[in-house]
């Protein structure tokens, strides 16, 4: 996964794209803020996301698939990464 999500990174940089949309796993639901921990529904709905919502425990983003216990980049600078843990994927119905 790791060599598929750099050649990704990279083609993505370039432009070029291999896929182009995003598939949720086989467990997709209608994301309903009542059914998870206020933390959870705190920060969807402080996110720039535009309902419908829907949510997996897996997602498949241009060949990647990203899913929960996973850990993915999401900051870097010069001396420091910082890494974040997929705990849900919520994704709009509108890409």
């Amino acid at each position: 996964m790791a060599e598929i999500h750099q050649l990704n990174q990279a083609l993505m940089s370039t432009g070029t794209f291999l896929f182009d949309s995003i598939h949720l796993g086989n467990d997709s639901m209608p994301f309903d803020s009542q059914l998870f921990a206020c933390n959870i529904s705190s920060a969807v709905s402080n996110s720039q996301l535009n309902a419908p919502l829907h949510c997996s425990c897996t997602l498949f983003c241009r060949g990647v698939k990203y899913g929960k216990d996973a850990f993915v980049v999401i900051d870097r600078n010069d001396t420091v990464i910082v890494f974040g843990k997929i705990i849900l994927c919520i994704v709009s119905r509108e890409g």
